[in-house]
C-alpha cells in the first residue's frame, strides 16, 4: 500500500480495508514502518521500534477474530503502555534498560482489538511536563513546525498520528498530557472520565483519579470506537465508571440536544491571555451559539491560588510514588545522575503520600463543580507554545501557573483543532457523559480530518 494513500485513512478505514481484503495488515504495518524510516530522523517520536514484532504479529493475524481495529498500525507510549518483554522506561534514566514483566490490561483490550503496536514512543521523564524533550531520549518535535513543541506527556504519540505514521496512539492524561499534545499537534484528544478505562494490573487509581488512559487519534470517530473497545472494570479496581447507555460509536452523529455551554478567557489567576488564544476561544464558543447551544461567559468559581498549590502537592506526590515504584523494580537509588532537575526539586523534603493532598484537590473540586453545575460543557485556553531544547524546569514553572488543564479530578475532556495552532480545552461537566463531548464535537466538525 503506497504510504501517502495509507496516511489518509483513519483506523477504522483502514480496519474496513483489512475486513474487505484489498489490504493486509502486513502491508499496513509495512506502511507504517515506512512512515516511520521516513519521518523520524527529524520528529524523534519514537523511542523504541518494535518492528519485527509487529510483522510477526502481521503475518499470524486472522482479521475476523479480532475487534474494531485488525491489522491496523498503533503505538504505544513509553509510559504505562507496558507489553511483556519491551522496554518501559518512562523517559528516565532510572529506568534505563527496563522491560515490562507483563502486559497493561489497556495494552491488552487494544490488541484484542485488533491494533498492532509498531513502537514505543517518547515521553518526558515520568510524564512529569507538558512537553517531551527527556534528557534520556531527547526533544520530539512537531510535525506542523519542528521549531514548535508537541506539548506532552504523549507527545511522542501525537507526533506519531500527525505525521501519520498510524492513525492514533496511546496516550494517558493527568494534567492535560492527551489534550495538551493533541492541541499543539492539531488532533482529537478525550481525556475520558476516571474509572473509564482500566490502569490495571499496575495501579488501581493515580494521583487519586487524576490520570486517566485512553489516546490521540486523527478523527473522533477512532477515539469512540477505540474508548468503546477498551472501556470497562478490571479485577481489582478500587472503583469504576458506570457503563455508558450506548457505544460510543453510535453517539457520533447523533444530535446532543441544546447544551448550556460556559467559557472564560481569562487564567485561574485572573490575568490576561495571549490574544490569539482569547479569540481562538471566543470563536469555538460562537461556533457552538451558531448551533443553537446556550452559550455564557463563565469566570471559574475558585480560588486560583488553592487550586494551583492543591495541584502541584498531589502532582509531587505522585512523583514521588513513580520514582518509588522505580526503586523497587530496579534496585537503583534515585540521585541527581539518574534524574532530571525539575524531579529532584520536587522530591526535595517531599513526605509520603497522604490524604490531606486527596482531600486538598477534592476540597477546591467541589467548589468547582457546584459552581459550574448548571453548565454541560466548558472551553478554556490550551494555549502554550515551548520551543524544543529549552530550560524545561524554568520554563514548566513559569507556564503552569497559565495551564488551567486537568485539574478537574472527576471529569473528562476533548481537544480539538477547532482553530489550530490557537486551540481550545473543552471541559466536561457532567459526570461520566463522554458522549456529550463526541456528539458536539462533531455537530461542528462533521467533515473534519487531518
Amino acid at each position: 500500500m503506497p504510504i501517502d494513500e495509507y496516511a489518509s485513512y483513519d483506523g477504522l478505514g483502514l480496519a474496513e480495508l483489512v475486513r474487505k481484503g484489498d489490504v493486509t495488515p502486513g502491508e499496513l504495518v509495512e506502511a507504517a514502518i515506512a512512515r516511520v524510516e521516513k519521518h523520524d530522523t527529524t520528529l524523534n517520536a519514537v523511542v523504541h521500534p518494535l518492528f519485527e514484532r509487529a510483522r510477526d504479529k502481521a503475518a499470524r493475524m486472522q482479521p475476523a477474530e479480532f475487534g474494531a481495529f485488525p491489522g491496523v498500525p498503533f503505538v504505544l507510549k513509553d509510559l504505562m503502555g507496558n507489553l511483556q518483554g519491551v522496554p518501559n522506561t518512562s523517559g528516565s534514566r532510572m529506568l534505563q534498560g527496563s522491560v515490562a514483566a507483563f502486559d497493561a490490561e489497556l495494552v491488552k483490550r487494544q490488541e484484542r482489538a485488533g491494533l498492532i503496536p509498531i513502537a514505543k514512543t517518547n515521553t518526558p521523564e515520568f510524564g512529569l511536563v507538558p512537553t517531551t524533550e527527556p534528557q534520556l531520549y531527547g526533544p520530539t518535535r512537531n510535525p506542523w513546525n519542528p521549531d514548535h513543541s508537541v506539548g506532552g506527556s504523549s507527545g511522542g504519540s501525537a507526533a506519531a498520528v500527525a505525521a501519520g505514521v498510524v492513525p492514533m496512539g496511546h496516550a494517558n492524561d493527568g494534567g492535560g498530557s492527551i489534550r495538551i499534545p493533541a492541541s499543539c499537534c492539531g488532533l482529537v484528544g478525550l481525556k475520558p472520565t476516571r474509572g473509564r478505562n482500566p490502569l490495571g494490573p499496575m495501579l488501581g487509581d493515580a494521583m487519586a483519579g487524576l490520570v486517566v488512559e485512553h489516546a490521540v487519534t486523527r478523527t473522533v470517530r477512532d477515539s469512540a470506537a477505540l474508548l468503546d473497545a477498551t472501556a470497562g472494570p478490571d479485577l481489582g479496581d478500587p472503583y469504576w465508571a458506570p457503563p455508558a447507555e450506548r457505544p460510543y460509536l453510535e453517539e457520533i452523529g447523533r444530535p446532543p440536544g441544546q447544551l448550556r455551554i460556559g467559557y472564560w478567557t481569562r487564567g485561574l489567576r485572573g490575568e490576561p491571555l495571549h490574544a490569539e488564544c482569547v479569540q481562538a476561544t471566543e470563536r469555538a464558543a460562537q461556533a457552538c451559539a451558531d448551533l443553537g447551544h446556550v452559550v455564557e461567559e463563565t469566570p471559574p468559581p475558585l480560588d486560583g491560588e488553592a487550586l494551583i498549590g492543591s495541584f502541584l502537592d498531589l502532582w509531587a506526590a505522585g512523583l514521588a510514588a513513580s520514582v518509588d515504584l522505580a526503586t523497587l523494580s530496579t534496585g537503583r537509588t534515585p540521585t541527581p545522575d539518574l534524574l532530571e532537575p525539575l524531579v529532584c526539586l520536587l522530591l526535595e523534603g517531599l513526605q509520603p503520600v497522604h490524604q490531606l493532598l486527596r482531600h486538598r484537590v477534592e476540597d477546591v473540586d467541589h467548589t468547582v463543580f457546584t459552581g459550574l453545575a448548571p453548565r454541560d460543557i466548558v472551553f478554556i485556553d490550551s494555549s502554550h507554545v515551548i520551543r524544543p531544547q529549552g530550560d524545561v524546569v524554568t520554563e514548566y514553572l513559569q507556564i503552569l501557573p497559565r495551564l488551567p488543564k486537568g485539574v478537574w479530578v472527576h471529569v473528562h475532556d476533548i481537544a480539538s483543532p477547532m482553530d489550530y495552532p490557537a486551540s481550545v480545552i473543552v471541559e466536561q461537566m457532567k459526570l461520566w457523559n463522554e458522549q456529550y463531548l463526541l456528539e458536539a464535537f462533531l455537530t461542528h466538525n462533521r467533515d473534519w480530518r487531518i
